[in-house]
């Protein structure tokens, strides 16, 4: 290795994770009410297999997921209850993960969306962002209302994005 300063940020670069949450999302973070017998969730299966995808991307173990969703919660500014260690591994039977991309080192999106969770590879990403921005052109949008995401302010390549 002769370029030392650039082995390390790519090292840096491999544990960026960008969490993206959309309205829908939050509004469908607690569970609906049951009209079956039986005790009521109190989270969706949303907010269950968002905390294990987490737990399952960085290798954590329950108590420290949700300390770790707690803390992801209050830095995007969204006041939602947190499951439990004992819930999440009591309903991590009965959701099912999608398995994690293996990325060549680079950053990780996840997406918390009306429709599930999903968790991309950087290439993956940026094509996406892409589409979106040019969908957001044609439709004269300047931005895309409803997605919340924490800022990452480290220096990047291409110079610090705060």
């Amino acid at each position: 290795m002769t370029n030392w300063a650039r082995y390390d940020a790519a090292l840096r670069q491999r544990g960026s994770l960008t969490v993206w949450v959309s309205e829908e999302a939050i509004e469908q973070w607690k569970a609906a009410l049951r009209t079956t017998p039986g005790g009521q969730p109190s989270y969706s299966d949303l907010a269950i297999t968002t905390a294990l995808m987490l737990r399952a991307v960085f290798r954590l173990a329950l108590r420290q997921t949700e300390g770790l969703l707690a803390s992801i919660l209050h830095l995007l500014g969204l006041d939602l209850p947190v499951p439990d260690h004992s819930t999440l591994a009591r309903r991590a039977r009965t959701v099912t993960l999608a398995s994690l991309p293996r990325s060549a080192g680079g950053p990780l999106h996840l997406l918390v969306d009306s429709t599930g969770l999903k968790l991309w590879g950087a290439g993956r990403m940026a094509d996406r962002e892409a589409r979106h921005q040019k969908a957001a052109l044609l439709a004269g949008a300047a931005h895309r209302p409803g997605r919340r995401e924490r800022p990452d302010c480290r220096g990047h390549a291409d110079g610090p994005r705060c």
